[in-house]
């Protein structure tokens, strides 16, 4: 039985069997100083009234009158129309003629107060005070267990919940990387498709129509795979110290995602014979907070589909933003420091077991119409965000999933330059140094079809002789282009020797891993450049004219 039981069974016999026609338990806050009013009833002939509201604020004791109660002291008012209790005094509004106040102490500490009031003047004899005085005693003790016990339930619900947050945690992060390696294999596997079908495309002028047509649909289907590849990354990756933290409005951002979406909730559900509604309800004072705006529409966006997949027979989604928690300054003034994105749908649910596992990748209870990355990709977004998710769902009851993000300031960040415009890089003499046959052949053939000289090497090792022997020939290379994960000798390890031999030299570095080089532990600092594979031809032009101007710059000072 819980506190609040506890109180009200105590009161309701006294009621009965004493009687009383009033009996009201305050709770002591030692830490504060107040009272705060836990239970209360008063007699009335109607048995549903016998409940009646309780003060919502809690009272300095040294406000009350009963400060007597902090020593133990049993306080009895005969006539409580003179009395000078300003706490007792809100009794003459429930017509009460008389009151005893009760300490209720547990080791000499004040644990709560007990009114117990009567209409009749007078109304209570010294054997009843007495009584009451023992009775309480007792309920203190009682009271006591009551509260312990649910504070150990809580703490120990709390700490159940923090465990199973833990170990979600850490199964997501054993599967992010995982997802790492398997983006690094699929990304070497897929460089050739798509490096090869791009380099036809633009090189090959006598194409047949049909030949055209398969390799766009070679390019476009690797391309697809690509954006699979890096929704994986969205998930393990977390945000790159020099990415861009700039204020974002929740609200505007998320009305420009229920115009982007439009087509799929409204158009394309009305054309299946279904009505899916998109409500909104905004907190208009919401605060601002800082983030990756276009990280934030994606990752509602896919929320947004989740939603309209879970109703196959239409229904409303809800958008809703709100202040999530407040942070409080000492002279009282509160400040947000948690907002709340809402998306509640009025779906089929998740049970339990669904729900426990719905953000980890590849879990998708579409069949192959999922890819099981979204909400993957989702968490990811929060967490970069320092934010949290929370899932509320039961099976027919439909889902709310709940982002929550921190109010903070922006801090200064770097100004990141886009693209330059295309512009004809001058021929140069490249050594590009991979472990995979069919890389070292792609890259060939576009630098060559560039018009640069090209030298391939298999291994980081040959990559560092054919280095050393054009140097020492008296023809170096203007560039390296060199592949991070490499047996015996790596890309790292060679740029390190390459920079200290050569530091003019500009090196670039080819990688499936580039997305998780996020800092200085990460990126190596002999790199001038870094690529993604599958390598698109015109970011490797970029690349090369990037760091031919930077090192013509060098050797113009």
């Amino acid at each position: 039985m819980d506190l609040e039981n506890v109180l009200n069974v105590v009161l309701g016999q006294l009621e009965l069997h004493l009687p009383i026609e009033y009996g009201t338990v305050y709770l002591f806050n030692l830490q504060a100083g107040t009272l705060g009013q836990a239970a209360s009833r008063l007699k009335s002939q109607s048995p549903t009234a016998h409940m009646i509201s309780l003060d919502e604020l809690a009272v300095p004791i040294a406000e009350t009158g009963l400060e007597a109660c902090l020593k133990g002291e049993l306080l009895y008012e005969p006539e409580v129309v003179k009395t000078e209790a300003s706490l007792l005094k809100k009794l003459v509004q429930t017509q009460m003629g008389s009151a005893v106040v009760v300490p209720m102490m547990v080791e000499k500490n004040l644990f709560g107060v007990f009114i117990a009031a009567r209409a009749k003047a007078n109304g209570f004899s010294i054997g009843e005070c007495e009584f009451l005085r023992t009775l309480c005693e007792h309920v203190a003790l009682a009271a006591h267990q009551a509260r312990l016990h649910t504070q150990l339930q809580s703490a120990y619900d709390e700490l159940r919940q923090t465990q199973q947050a833990v170990m979600q945690h850490e199964r997501l992060r054993a599967l992010g990387q995982m997802a790492s390696g398997i983006a690094h294999d699929i990304n070497n596997a897929l460089s050739p498709v798509s490096g090869f079908a791009e380099l036809l495309l633009r090189s090959e002028k006598n194409l047949s129509e049909t030949a055209h047509r398969y390799l766009n649909h070679i390019k476009t289907a690797s391309d697809d795979v690509a954006h699979i590849v890096t929704r994986m990354r969205d998930f393990y990756r977390k945000r790159e110290e020099h990415q861009p933290l700039l204020p974002v409005n929740l609200n505007q951002l998320t009305l420009q995602v229920i115009e982007l979406t439009r087509p799929r909730w409204r158009d394309i559900s009305q054309q299946r014979g279904i009505s899916v509604e998109v409500k909104n309800d905004f907190d208009p004072n919401l605060p601002e907070i800082i983030g990756t705006e276009s990280e934030l529409r994606e990752g509602l966006t896919n929320l947004i589909f989740n939603a309209v997949d879970a109703m196959p027979r239409g229904g409303i989604i809800t958008l809703r933003t709100r202040v999530g928690a407040w942070a409080y300054a000492r002279g009282g003034s509160k400040t947000p420091s948690h907002v709340v994105l809402e998306v509640i749908d009025s779906g089929v649910g998740m049970d339990e077991e669904t729900r426990k596992h719905c953000l980890e990748p590849f879990f998708s209870t579409k069949g192959q119409l999922g890819t099981g990355l979204g909400l993957a990709m989702v968490y990811g977004v929060v967490q970069r965000h320092d934010g949290a998710i929370e899932i509320d769902s039961a099976p027919g009851k439909g889902t709310t999933m709940r982002l929550i993000f921190p109010v903070r300031e922006a801090t200064e960040t770097a100004f990141i330059e886009g693209p330059a415009a295309a512009v004809t890089v001058p021929s140069m003499r490249i050594l590009f140094i991979d472990d995979e046959p069919l890389l070292r052949e792609l890259l060939k053939e576009i630098l060559e079809c560039d018009g640069h000289q090209v030298h391939v090497a298999d291994s980081g090792q040959s990559g560092l002789d054919a280095f050393r022997a054009a140097k020492k020939d008296g023809k170096p290379f203007d560039a390296v282009i060199t592949d991070l994960g490499m047996p015996h000798l790596d890309g790292r390890q060679l740029a390190q020797i390459l920079k200290k031999e050569s530091p003019s030299t500009p090196i670039i570095m080819m990688t499936g891993w580039a997305t998780l080089m996020k800092g200085e532990e990460d990126l190596p600092l002999h790199v001038d450049g870094v690529l993604n594979k599958p390598p698109r031809i015109t970011e490797l032009q970029e690349t090369l004219r990037r760091v031919a101007e930077r090192r013509d710059g060098r050797a113009a000072r």
